[in-house]
C-alpha cells in the first residue's frame, strides 16, 4: 500500500513541475527587446567575423541552421569577443544566428577598507543589460 501511495505522490509531482519547467521559444528574434540586426553576403567555404568590442560576455543565443563553424571566442590581445561562421560545405542560401552581449555594471560597498580585498557588503548590487545582434547570413557567389 506504501509503494502505491508513493508512486501516486511522485506521478502528481511529475505532473506539477514538468511543465513549470518549459523553456520560452522566441520564433522572431526581431522581436527580442535591445535588438539590432546585421546583413552580411559570404561566399561559399569562406569566413565572416564579427568584432564584438564592449561586451563583458557574449553567447549564441540561437545558433546557425547550416554551419561547418559558428562560435564566438574571446580576443586574447584585447579582451573582446569575436563571432566566427563558416557555412557548411559547399551550402548556398540564407543563414541567421542570434546572438546576446551582456554586460554587467557591478558597484560594491567595500567593507575591510583595502582597495584589492573581495569582501564586499551585502548592499553591493549588479546590473545586467542584455543586447541581441541577429545576424542575417546569405551564402552566395
Amino acid at each position: 500500500m506504501k509503494k502505491l501511495y508513493y508512486l501516486i505522490l511522485l506521478s502528481g509531482l511529475f505532473i506539477i513541475i514538468l511543465p513549470s519547467c518549459k523553456k520560452d521559444v522566441i520564433s522572431n528574434p526581431a522581436a527580442l527587446p535591445s535588438s539590432n540586426a546585421v546583413n552580411v553576403v559570404v561566399a561559399p567555404n569562406q569566413t565572416y567575423q564579427l568584432n564584438l568590442s564592449g561586451s563583458a560576455v557574449v553567447n549564441i543565443f540561437k545558433q546557425a541552421a547550416h554551419y561547418q563553424t559558428s562560435e564566438t571566442l574571446r580576443n586574447s590581445g584585447n579582451g573582446s569577443f569575436i563571432y566566427t561562421y563558416v557555412p557548411e560545405s559547399n551550402f548556398k542560401g540564407r543563414d541567421q544566428v542570434v546572438l546576446s552581449q551582456t554586460n554587467i555594471i557591478t558597484t560594491s560597498n567595500n567593507i575591510s577598507g583595502c582597495p584589492n580585498s573581495n569582501h564586499t557588503s551585502a548592499n553591493g548590487t549588479a546590473t545586467y543589460s542584455t543586447t541581441y545582434t541577429t545576424i542575417n547570413i546569405i551564402v552566395s557567389n
